[in-house]
């Protein structure tokens, strides 16, 4: 069972610290390794791969969250093996203040509180906070820029470049480029097609193959309601998996957050 977060609890001892360089300033996250290794693991894998450079915080609630991880903007995410991530939860963590690092999805996409945000304890795994003067890049620099109805940003606020400065798993290296299911690709610039870009020096990386992300509430699917779904012919997927994304498609309307 979720273990239920206890708001008079110190914050456990961090291990392992991530620098995001952003068009609006750096932000250092300290991370939760022991709490929630895992995720952690995936987090920096992805990072020592480039797969976060450039990209965009493509949702800002003013005052509330900013949320970035998904390079092809689908709001489906995968995790570095392709597998989807389990909820990590622990009683020293929670949304008790503003600068916490949780995951979005269960791939890759996270965000970043500016306020409390109890309403999230044991929804999502938390993996990090943003420590320093840094949290003001994220609570002044980006929470505030202006932003369309789907509290999409008017003008681009990315990550320039994300890196490990302390590494707490060692064993975690950059894989060949060959065993990575994501691949080089670029936007076209109408419409959301993707095209194969194989120039591996262009860091313009988006990730192709989204899949559905785990809901985060404990919740009965009602399939019947569902949408009727195109399979692609070509996927591996077994009917299970199937039913379980088609499950994970109505609980995902949980992340569509309101303050």
């Amino acid at each position: 069972g979720n273990v239920r977060a206890d708001y008079g609890l110190s914050w456990p001892r961090t291990q392992g610290t991530v620098l995001l360089t952003t068009t609006r300033g750096l932000i250092e996250i300290q991370l939760f390794s022991r709490e929630a290794p895992t995720t952690c693991r995936n987090f920096i894998q992805f990072i020592v791969e480039g797969y976060y450079n450039n990209n965009l915080f493509h949702r800002v609630m003013e005052g509330h969250i900013v949320e970035t991880g998904d390079p092809s903007e689908s709001g489906y995410t995968k995790t570095w093996n392709g597998k989807q991530l389990q909820l990590e939860t622990h009683s020293r963590l929670s949304f008790r203040t503003r600068g916490v690092v949780a995951m979005a999805d269960r791939g890759s996409a996270f965000f970043i509180t500016c306020e409390e945000t109890p309403q999230y304890d044991d929804q999502t795994t938390i993996f990090g906070i943003v420590r320093g003067e840094t949290i003001y890049t994220v609570v002044d620099h980006i929470a505030n820029v202006k932003v369309d109805n789907d509290s999409r940003p008017l003008e681009d606020v990315k990550i320039i470049k994300a890196e490990v400065l302390e590494n707490p798993f060692p064993d975690i290296v950059p894989r060949p480029k060959s065993q990575r299911w994501f691949r080089k690709v670029r936007r076209k610039q109408s419409g959301d097609e993707f095209e194969l870009n194989m120039d591996e020096d262009d860091d313009s990386s988006v990730s192709t193959a989204p899949e559905p992300p785990l809901g985060f509430e404990d919740q009965t699917a009602n399939l019947e309601q569902l949408p009727n779904i195109t399979v692609n012919p070509r996927s591996e997927q077994s009917l299970e998996e199937l039913r379980k994304n088609l499950e994970d498609i109505q609980r995902e309307q949980k992340y569509r957050l309101d303050p």
